[in-house]
């Protein structure tokens, strides 16, 4: 623990590993159909977390988070074409915004209605990487935007980002969610590769259409054994323990980034994904 220097753990890895990491992971004894069942890993991120590391934002009745983070596709796809010939990929990094912070940024107020919502709270913030995985000076405020996103103007000023990543790493509840994660801090940021990104813009639906939306949320790796013992319970599906090991053992217990498409198809094909790098 004890991480103080934010942009620093961004160029200590040079290796962006491609691929969404929920996939295929769960799949049918019968079949072997990995792709009708593997969102259901994604669900039990979700549910962790809200019993789990959420649950430490949760404080004097107020919660410090939002329920999802809702993002166009339209403004992801622009990001990809302007930045991919630039660099390696996105960073999503962890921050903390008050309410009039989210209002500068986002030019939104609907978060004020919400009334056990924190003055402080969770967020995220998406700043393209160089070909060397290092931020460019860009930052961008883009989940649940009440406009219509401009990729040529930087919403948060490399001044304004750096102090809010400093301000998280000081922040009381950033030390209590790296308790929580012991040995590991707590996740600073996730990355995704532009093939990640790619593999969003050009997801469809059952249909064969593109979905219009995606809907981010906060997951908690979910730690082996609470799997093993649902997967035991219910066997007619087994888990790719090898693959799950690989991406997820050294990241229990940390925070991380459920992707969701909207709209949703409940009797249909289920989209999930989760392909951030965690970096605590």
């Amino acid at each position: 623990m004890g991480n103080d220097n934010y942009n620093q753990e961004a160029i200590t890895d040079t290796k962006l590993n491609n691929g969404d990491k929920l996939k295929n992971l769960v799949y049918s004894k019968n079949e072997r159909l990995f792709d009708i069942v593997h969102h259901d890993v994604g669900i039990m991120f979700m549910y962790q977390a809200s019993a789990g590391i959420l649950e430490l934002l949760n404080t004097d009745l107020q919660r410090h988070h939002l329920d999802g983070y809702t993002i166009d596709i339209s403004t992801i796809e622009n990001l990809y074409n302007n930045y991919s010939t630039r660099g390696n990929g996105l960073q999503f990094n962890f921050i903390f915004l008050t309410k009039q912070e989210y209002m500068k940024y986002t030019n939104d107020d609907s978060v004020l209605v919400i009334p056990d919502l924190s003055n402080e709270f969770l967020y995220v913030v998406v700043t393209p990487l160089d070909n060397n995985n290092n931020p460019l000076k860009e930052h961008f405020a883009i989940f649940n935007l009440n406009y219509v996103f401009d990729v040529s103007k930087t919403i948060i000023s490399d001044l304004d980002f750096n102090t809010l990543c400093k301000n998280f790493l000081g922040n009381n509840l950033y030390r209590i969610t790296s308790t929580y994660s012991y040995p590991k801090d707590s996740t600073i940021h996730l990355r995704y590769t532009w093939n990640n990104i790619k593999e969003i813009i050009d997801e469809t639906n059952s249909a064969g259409e593109k979905y219009s939306r995606v809907q981010f949320v906060l997951g908690e790796v979910t730690r082996y054994k609470i799997l093993s013992d649902f997967f035991r319970r219910n066997p007619q599906y087994g888990l790719d323990e090898t693959r799950y090991r690989d991406a997820y053992s050294a990241h229990e217990k940390q925070l991380t980034i459920v992707g969701m498409y909207l709209p949703e198809e409940i009797n249909g094909k289920e989209g999930y994904f989760d392909m951030g790098s965690l970096y605590p």
